[in-house]
């Protein structure tokens, strides 16, 4: 396999996926399908029947007791077996405890995690330690999907999207308003989730590819950069939700959906304020 995507070569590129849900797993495929020289998989849970309908990993990838890094690395290196991958079944912030010059060889890093709080600490380590971050999340119901490039030498980052007037907030990106419960139960047992259609993982992390290519030509070289998309809305307003300030004013401003971050005054992080010693064990 040539190791090059139209004028891009990637021969050198390591990059860190930190969750590999359905987003995530889709990132991972697209980066292994460009050619990428070395992937690091990071996610501690397990592959299971509900959980595996919107993934990139089919039902044939189910084995009892497999995680989502082993299954992943699996299908990758079967589609391209140069690629050379790396796999950690555990929590992100264990390795920060057991070995944080892991990190060091790669260039690169995107959080497709779901946890606020997750995100805050990739937020403060990596900024800590000199590397770029892409974070890639969906709104409720596919309603937005959202692309947020942090390099820690710009203007604002991660935090700076959850504060207002000193407070923390729902994602102020989001086009679903604040203060609605999104979550569903299934019917067979005691999982939840939040809704949302089949294409919206593919579709956001197609557009979290693009967003990379733009990052690797230098577009973004002095700002940080959120880009949003608005997704299908029909389940969301069929359901009666109450979509955000923001929404409304996307829909009719388009140039708003692709917007330089700037510093939140707010930001614990950016304030020097937010203080979490993750090489410390709970």
């Amino acid at each position: 396999m040539s190791r090059t995507s139209q004028e891009y070569d990637f021969l050198n590129k390591k990059v860190i996926i930190v969750g590999l849900g359905s987003v995530g797993s889709f990132v991972a495929n697209n980066l292994s399908k460009m050619g990428i020289n070395k992937l690091l998989l990071i996610d501690p849970d397990f592959l299971t029947v509900d959980n595996i309908s919107r993934h990139y990993l089919g039902m044939d990838s189910i084995i009892d007791n497999i995680q989502k890094v082993d299954a992943l690395e699996d299908r990758l290196k079967k589609e391209n077996p140069d690629l050379e991958i790396e796999c950690e079944g555990i929590r992100f912030q264990e390795i920060v405890r057991k070995n944080p010059n892991l990190f060091y060889e790669y260039d690169f890093v995107f959080s497709c995690v779901g946890d606020t709080k997750t995100n805050f600490e990739i937020n403060h380590f990596f900024r800590k330690i000199g590397k770029t971050v892409l974070y890639c999340w969906l709104d409720p119901y596919g309603v937005g999907y959202h692309n947020l490039l942090v390099s820690p030498q710009n203007n604002g980052c991660y935090m700076c999207m959850n504060y207002e007037d000193g407070h923390l907030v729902n994602n102020r990106a989001s086009f679903a308003e604040k203060n609605q419960i999104f979550e569903k139960r299934l019917a067979s047992c005691y999982s939840s989730f939040i809704p949302y259609n089949v294409i919206a993982p593919s579709s956001l992390a197609n557009k979290a590819i693009e967003v990379y290519l733009q990052y690797l030509d230098g577009e973004f070289s002095s700002e940080n950069r959120l880009v949003s998309e608005i997704g299908s809305d029909k389940q969301f307003g069929k359901e009666g939700f109450t979509y955000s300030v923001r929404y409304y004013n996307c829909i009719k401003n388009s140039d708003l959906l692709n917007v330089s971050l700037r510093t939140n005054i707010s930001c614990p992080e950016c304030n020097g304020d937010y203080k979490v010693d993750l090489c410390k064990s709970e």
